[in-house]
């Protein structure tokens, strides 16, 4: 395969190009959930790969202030989540029997031009706050963002939500402020004060979702494909609400060629 399949573009023409430009409000991408995505066999191969000394292994402690402040855990204790990651998923030997195994479902799901380029296994361990995942730059061989993909590897009381908003900016806050966007209650944004405090509470304050409209709710299943356009805000159900210590799935953020 070629060597420069997995060749990234710069993030500065990237976002000009993708996040800053007519792209993201002109392409727009339908949610959908696809059930049994991945067999238990399959979903196997994965977490045995990404368990492996071949993927890159990043830890993410962006969520320690929060945790600190909510629940007075000590930083240097906290973990966010930690990254599997499958680097050059393309053309690095490791990973084709992972390629030959997801690549054939992706397109006959999504088109024959949908690709990979980021991919690896979330280890979950506090849930993440309000965010898109726009910003990652794509390969030059598909550089359009397209879908963000999740396939849990364990049905549980988790929720992903998706809300209808969606911009170029990561962070939701900043999307407000630049589009002069009105704040509004819970009832506005799709929710009860129920779902609220059971989902939300205490981690995503309710200011944070005064500006946003719920769109979907994604149940975890095992082996199944959440999809959402990677341009719409999201977020992780407070799972820690539900007695989960951490959730794991595998994570896509697709672009077309």
């Amino acid at each position: 395969m070629d060597s420069n399949i997995n060749e990234r573009l710069k993030l500065e023409e990237y976002s000009k190009k993708y996040l800053q430009g007519e792209y993201y409000e002109q392409k727009k991408f339908e949610n959908r959930i696809v059930d049994n995505f991945l067999t238990d066999p399959e979903l196997d191969e994965f977490w045995t790969s990404s368990q492996s000394e071949n993927a890159q292994y990043i830890k993410d402690t962006s969520m320690a202030p929060m945790a600190e402040m909510l629940f007075g855990q000590e930083p240097s204790t906290h973990t966010t989540a930690n990254y599997h990651i499958f680097k050059n998923f393309y053309n690095n030997p490791q990973w084709s029997h992972l390629v030959d195994i997801i690549q054939p479902k992706l397109e006959a799901e999504f088109g024959s031009n949908i690709r990979a380029s980021h991919i690896h296994v979330l280890d979950s361990w506090f849930p993440y706050g309000l965010h898109n995942d726009a910003e990652q730059p794509n390969m030059k061989l598909a550089p359009e963002p397209a879908w963000t993909l999740i396939i849990p590897f364990d049905t549980c009381e988790s929720t992903t939500y998706v809300f209808n908003e969606r911009s170029g900016f990561k962070d939701a806050m900043e999307f407000a402020k630049y589009y002069n966007v009105k704040p509004h209650g819970l009832e506005t944004t799709g929710l009860t004060k129920e779902e609220y405090e059971l989902d939300f509470s205490p981690i995503t304050h309710p200011d944070n979702l005064s500006y946003l409209t719920v769109e979907t709710k994604f149940k975890w299943k095992r082996g199944s494909c959440f999809a959402a356009d990677r341009f719409k805000y999201h977020c992780s159900s407070n799972y820690l609400n539900q007695g989960i210590k951490n959730k794991k799935a595998i994570i896509l953020w697709t672009s077309l060629a």
